[in-house]
Order: structure tokens, then sequence, then C-alpha cells
């Protein structure tokens, strides 16, 4: 069972051939913008940092996709967010390194 729930994650999700987001991602973000307003909820998170380069809702934002896209590490996330035009419509165009995830949720 496991190897099937594997193999549609690897079909919708991991990106087949070219850069940025695959089909079923691009129709993921535009669900939870919709339905959710998701890039409008992490705009509005507040941080206690003072003169943050990457906003806040940048970091919160990587890390919710860390496990929707079931990544096992903020390394394997950060992999992610490099490749161009890659969940930016949520995120933005600055994106958090792992480093910098971690600092700012530990």
């Amino acid at each position: 069972m496991e190897k099937v729930s594997e193999a549609c994650y690897q079909r919708f999700f991991e990106r087949s051939s070219g850069l940025g987001e695959t089909a079923m991602m691009s129709r993921f973000c535009r669900y939870v913008e919709k339905v959710f307003d998701f890039g409008l909820r992490i705009a509005q998170l507040k941080d206690p940092r003072r003169r943050p380069r990457i906003p806040l809702g940048a970091i919160w934002g990587s890390v919710f996709f860390l496990f929707v896209l079931r990544q096992r590490s903020l390394h394997a996330m950060e992999g992610q967010l490099r490749q161009p035009r890659r969940m930016e419509r949520l995120i933005g165009q600055k994106k958090p390194s792992a480093d910098r995830m971690g600092q700012v949720l530990s």
C-alpha cells in the first residue's frame, strides 16, 4: 500500500522535466489561495525580528510546503525552493535558506 501512495506522490508532486511547478502543484497553490487566502494570511504574520531580510510569511510558507511535499529536512526543502518559479505564487521571490528556516523556528 505504501508503494502505491508513494507512486501517486511522485506522479503528482515531483518535477518530471523543465523548471517551475508541476500541474498538480500549481493547482494545489491555486486551491489553498482560493479557499484559505493563504498568501494573505501568511503575509499578516507578525515578525518579532528587527529588520528581517526575509519575511516571516516566506519562512512559514516554506515550512508549510516542507510538510506538503513530504521533504525530510530543511536542506531538502531549500533545494525545492531554489528551483525557479517554484512556489513563488504563495511564498514570494525572497526564499529562505535552510539555515534561516532553522534559526527562525528555533
